[in-house]
């Protein structure tokens, strides 16, 4: 495990299709943050009987969700374009499943020759605006699919699967 602290000048997000279309974000605020993460990304169910706990165990699936922000220079970007699904030729990557526009989300931090990464698969995203000095857009984004952590060795640990 490594020592050094992450700061926000290390993270790069990334999104792509399954058509090998990806986008870099760029002006990003440095604001990028998920939550739900569980084990197995399940939900806890709690089964109590006369005030105790009788038993503990892995409920329904819980997706991740998370959000970030960006500089607006242009909020018809390719990055744009790309998660809300109208770049050219875009194949969603839930298109097996269902009818919503998913993105595959990548957020890698690098220090030096340290490079981690985690992978969120299914992505949807909305975003939002605001103008001021400077304008911005945030997105919110819900993972419906496998989550990854590519540690600085190269070993994947899967967080949750399909």
């Amino acid at each position: 495990m490594s020592t050094i602290t992450q700061v926000i000048n290390d993270g790069q997000i990334t999104i792509s299709d399954d058509n090998g279309n990806s986008e870099i974000l760029g002006c990003a605020s440095g604001d990028f943050s998920y939550s739900a993460l569980t084990p197995d990304g399940k939900a806890t169910v709690a089964v109590g009987s006369r005030g105790s706990f009788c038993a503990l165990r892995k409920g329904e699936r819980v997706p991740v969700t998370g959000s970030f922000s960006l500089f607006t220079s242009n909020p018809n970007s390719d990055f744009a374009k790309l998660a809300n699904g109208t770049t050219a030729g875009t194949i969603s990557t839930a298109v097996v499943v269902g009818d919503l526009h998913c993105v595959d989300l990548e957020f890698d931090f690098t220090y030096l020759a340290e490079t981690r990464q985690m992978i969120f698969d299914d992505v949807h995203m909305v975003a939002d605006g605001s103008e001021g000095d400077p304008s911005t857009t945030s997105y919110s984004w819900t993972g419906y699919g496998r989550v990854r952590i590519i540690d600085a060795v190269g070993t994947t640990t899967p967080i949750t699967g399909l």
